[in-house]
């Protein structure tokens, strides 16, 4: 049996207007919001993600393979240190191999990030001098991700 999946989102987050505080707060809301926190809540994450999914069974065998696609990402650290940064759009392939044991029982081999694609590099104003290549957006900051798995159902 096969299977496809497509799925699609969009997103966009748009903060508006200025931040409403208690009078206890009267005048500090932008120490509370500043520039670059609004930039972390309206273009951190991908504004547009796809994902086309197939699956593959045949007696005891299943397979899965997946691609993502990452919508490009702004960032900017912070006012003291940090200049803003877009990151361009990623790719991943994720891959796994099911076997059924017996009923209830199924081992799984796979790997997330199967090609191992990192985000963008960080400019060097952005990495805490070096310590961060990548930042942790997208597919993340750590490339592939081998696994197995057993699953076992009541």
């Amino acid at each position: 049996r096969l299977d496809f999946t497509l799925a699609a989102n969009y997103n966009r987050l748009e903060i508006v207007g200025a931040v409403k505080t208690s009078s206890e707060l009267s005048g500090l809301a932008d120490s509370y919001l500043q520039p670059w926190d609004r930039l972390r809540i309206e273009q951190n994450n991908p504004r547009s993600k796809y994902t086309a999914t197939a699956t593959y069974a045949i007696g005891k065998f299943s397979a899965m393979l997946r691609g993502v696609r990452f919508g490009e990402v702004t960032l900017q650290p912070g006012e003291a240190f940090g200049v803003r940064q877009t990151y361009s759009p990623q790719f991943v392939t994720d891959l796994s191999i099911t076997y059924q044991v017996a009923k209830g029982l199924s081992l799984t081999a796979g790997a997330n990030n199967l090609f191992d694609q990192y985000p963008d590099f960080q400019l060097p104003d952005n990495s805490y001098l070096g310590v961060f290549r990548y930042p942790p957006i997208q597919q993340g900051m750590n490339g592939a991700y081998y696994f197995g798995r057993a699953t076992f159902q009541f």
